[in-house]
């Protein structure tokens, strides 16, 4: 929809809501208008580590959208989180390593029952403990290189 524009594919699948608002309301005069866009979510989508809210106030008269504005933004951001990170980092590694959902088989439901019967998951190891920090420390100092 109206998120693809933060799209990152090639790391992550993205799961977001976009949205766009009246901030400020002027009925002498539309071109003092102003709008806001936002685009709030999580990634990646199958196996969430990161929030994100993006909120964005547009100018006076800006046409804004949460698609067109906010969603880059986003994309833009994690692309440098992900480029950025290296293999050993802790939220990356939690990413690929989380336990997953797990799937219930309805065919295995008992006539009247409400509920399907689940086999219960095999208990998973605890991941091993997190590497050193790398010598940038700091999120953003780690994002942007500063």
């Amino acid at each position: 929809g109206t998120g693809k524009n933060a799209a990152i594919n090639k790391y992550a699948i993205v799961a977001g809501k976009t949205g766009t608002g009246q901030w400020k309301f002027f009925k002498d005069n539309s071109e003092r208008n102003q709008n806001i866009a936002w685009f709030a979510g999580f990634l990646p989508a199958n196996n969430p580590v990161y929030a994100y809210a993006v909120l964005y106030e547009g100018a006076p008269g800006e046409r804004v959208s949460g698609g067109g504005i906010a969603a880059p933004i986003v994309k833009e951001v994690f692309t440098k989180i992900y480029q950025n990170a290296p293999p050993e980092d802790p939220l990356l590694i939690a990413a690929k390593d989380a336990p997953k959902a797990v799937e219930i088989d309805e065919s295995e439901m008992d006539d009247g029952d409400s509920a399907p019967r689940v086999k219960r998951a095999k208990a998973v190891a605890p991941p091993p403990p997190p590497p050193p920090p790398p010598e940038k420390r700091g999120f953003f100092r780690r994002l942007f290189g500063r």
